[in-house]
């Protein structure tokens, strides 16, 4: 009898040792990405020598967040920017380090990364670099995977926005199912059979947010919304010179774009047998990267998804980059379906089940326009304070509020900041008080 209890108590005393050593899934990520920062691996010497072969370094960075209401499962979310964007920049910031995207996050640079004053004031942006989601742009996002692979930290959330989400499907295209040529540039970069299916396996999310799917019909739309008064009289300037002579020409001088490389869509083709879910999400009225070929791609990607897609379309305010009024509500539900970093609480998310119910796509049941038009109808947030009218006005008026006081202040004695500025028909008057 004595030896029984004995036995037990040894038994339970083990158990209660295992369970102290097992490490909350983010710990474990996390202290595997700290060993990239420490030179004390093989990886990370393997990393410096990747990075000078990519001539850039992505400044690959994990934002760790240790909020007790947040569950983190899986994998950290791999955020990756638009083109005008970086790791630092306003949006990324207020997104990545805040629970609208849920749990750790991984931020990169591409290299024609933007670079900010303390996140909020674009100054300078390296646009030689840019390649418009074609070579240099997938390739660096391939080396980033690649090193997250080595340090044992994949992603299980993409989180891409823009012409990030067109690299996204070229690189996920490439890793998931490589032509003979694309098996030769994996291998060069060190992404062998086994490493490639390794990180196709650990994806359980994809957002498309907004995505750049055709450059051409990109490339058509920003000159359309930046030359809008010449466009509307001379229309053939847009489509016969202007839009030609940058694609083929000016931009293949200036950047690292080539007019010969495949369109962002064109990778959906090799998306076959995918089984996590992706998300697609577009803004109505999209002057950035246009809706022409909305319909397209939610019809190819279905053919390549099965049950696996969902498609959800707004016209909030703010256009392009309007994508969180819509996402925020969702993905703590979508993530928690599907077993990745969410909020300890159902309650709050409980009212949003019908944002992804409607979004499921079923061929079946409607068109991919149809389904388009009636979530639109559905769930764009059309009310009062946030109409696109409404924040024109309330601008006026602080401009306004904010030359009279200048006015004023420069009529009292005590001046602008002790200065006093006065002018007639031909001469600007400036002196001290």
């Amino acid at each position: 009898m004595l030896f029984l209890v004995i036995l037990l108590f040894t038994l339970i005393s083990c158990v209660h040792a295992a369970e102290q050593q097992i490490d909350a899934p983010e710990k474990i990520w996390r202290k595997n990405f700290e060993q990239l920062r420490e030179f004390k691996t093989t990886q990370s010497f393997e990393v410096v020598i990747r990075w000078q072969k990519l001539q850039h370094d992505p400044q690959i960075t994990l934002v760790v967040k240790d909020d007790p209401t947040i569950i983190q499962q899986s994998g950290p979310t791999l955020f990756i920017h638009g083109w005008g964007g970086n790791k630092d920049s306003y949006t990324t910031s207020r997104l990545c380090s805040s629970n609208n995207i849920p749990g750790d996050v991984i931020t990169f640079n591409f290299p024609d990364a933007s670079y900010w004053i303390k996140e909020t004031i674009p100054y300078w942006m390296p646009i030689s670099q840019s390649s418009f989601a074609g070579h240099k742009d997938i390739v660096t996002l391939l080396a980033v995977v690649k090193t997250l692979h080595s340090a044992n930290c994949l992603p299980a959330v993409w989180y891409a926005h823009s012409r990030g989400s067109g690299i996204t499907k070229a690189a996920i295209g490439i890793l998931n199912n490589p032509s003979k040529d694309e098996k030769d540039l994996l291998i060069e970069w060190g992404i062998n059979d086994k490493v490639r299916k390794d990180i196709i396996n650990a994806i359980k999310i994809i957002y498309l947010l907004n995505p750049l799917t055709n450059f051409d019909i990109a490339l058509n739309k920003q000159i359309q919304s930046k030359l809008m008064v010449i466009d509307y009289f001379l229309p053939f300037l847009r489509k016969k010179i202007i839009a030609p002579t940058l694609k083929k020409h000016i931009l293949p001088f200036l950047t690292h774009y080539d007019p010969q490389q495949k369109n962002p869509i064109d990778y959906i083709q090799q998306w076959n047998d995918l089984q996590c879910k992706v998300w697609l999400h577009f803004e109505e009225n999209d002057q950035s990267v246009s809706n022409e070929d909305d319909v397209n791609l939610i019809t190819q990607l279905s053919e390549k998804l099965s049950d696996n897609l969902y498609v959800s379309c707004t016209n909030n305010d703010g256009g392009h980059d309007a994508y969180p009024v819509l996402i925020n509500q969702i993905i703590h539900h979508f993530n928690q379906k599907n077993n990745c970093s969410h909020r300890n609480t159902s309650a709050e998310i409980s009212n949003k089940t019908s944002l992804i119910s409607d979004a499921k796509f079923v061929p079946s049941n409607a068109t991919p326009l149809q389904h388009l038009n009636s979530y639109s109808q559905k769930h764009t947030q059309n009310n009062f304070s946030n109409h696109r009218m409404t924040r024109r006005l309330v601008s006026i008026i602080k401009i306004s509020l904010f030359s009279l006081l200048l006015y004023y202040l420069n009529q009292s004695s005590y001046g602008i900041f002790g200065l006093k500025f006065a002018m007639n028909d031909q001469f600007f008057t400036l002196w001290k008080v």
